[in-house]
């Protein structure tokens, strides 16, 4: 179907879910939240809700899944139970008084590592977000190997940086991670995540980030920022930066 062909609510759509291509678009239609296409096919199925389609008539109707508004809380958990994104997308302004198509827009991105609701948090499990910085590939010896690790806890605050160095670094990187188990670890875009060694890294549910959000320099000044110091020699964690800066531009891997 081309975009001529689409209607004026399929077409708004399309521009919104541009913008969130890694994540499930709930797009609010009335009382229910829809999805559509590749959505509407994976929410089906890891929902168990059932799979119809709009515009039934056509020779290439839209696959189509709703769930209520009043219930989508429990449904956005199963999803980010699954390791998927989900990208609230609500009406912005009232269908009674809108002139012609009602404005949406996405109000919330939720993602398995970033939550604070209590309703979406398991009582008794920690829910890290990890963030892990290695060098590029063939860039250095394995004895002079350097990965970093940064954890947060969002509902808690708490919030650690460290480092591992030598041959076993990538080793033990992965074992701490194991430790943790963290629901979402960040990674950067410059790393080759079909690779062996970072292959395993997979059930960590591996979001990529922009590569110059790694660099120390950049770590450094978004902690400072965040903390509002003119240095972190207080935090006992200068030169340990690289792993704590990544927050924007984020997109899931396709690693399962």
């Amino acid at each position: 179907m081309t975009e001529t062909d689409l209607s004026p609510l399929m077409r708004q759509y399309r521009e919104i879910k541009r913008a969130y291509q890694h994540a499930v678009l709930f797009f609010r239609v009335g009382d229910f939240y829809e999805m559509f296409y590749e959505d509407a096919e994976e929410a089906s199925r890891l929902l168990s809700i059932a799979l119809t389609s709009r515009d039934k008539g056509r020779p290439d109707p839209v696959p189509l899944c709703g769930v209520p508004f009043h219930a989508a809380t429990g449904y956005i958990a199963k999803l980010l139970k699954a390791g998927r994104h989900v990208a609230l997308c609500e009406q912005v302004e009232d269908p009674k008084v809108a002139k012609g198509l009602v404005r949406r827009e996405v109000v919330r991105l939720y993602t398995p590592g970033t939550l604070t609701d209590t309703e979406l948090l398991s009582p008794t499990e920690s829910n890290y977000l990890a963030a892990i910085s290695l060098p590029a590939p063939h860039t250095v010896p394995a004895e002079k190997l350097v990965a970093g690790l940064a954890v947060l806890e969002p509902s808690t605050g708490e919030f650690w940086i460290q480092e591992f160095s030598g041959a076993q670094a990538l080793r033990e990187l992965y074992d701490e991670c194991s430790r943790l188990s963290p629901k979402e670890t960040l990674c950067s875009e410059s790393l080759d995540l079909s690779s062996p060694s970072l292959a395993r890294f997979g059930p960590f549910r591996l979001s990529v980030r922009m590569a110059r959000t790694f660099e120390s320099q950049e770590a450094e000044r978004a902690l400072k920022e965040l903390y509002g110091v003119a240095s972190l020699d207080g935090f006992g964690c200068r030169g340990l930066t690289r792993a704590a800066g990544p927050r924007d531009g984020a997109r899931p891997s396709d690693t399962p």
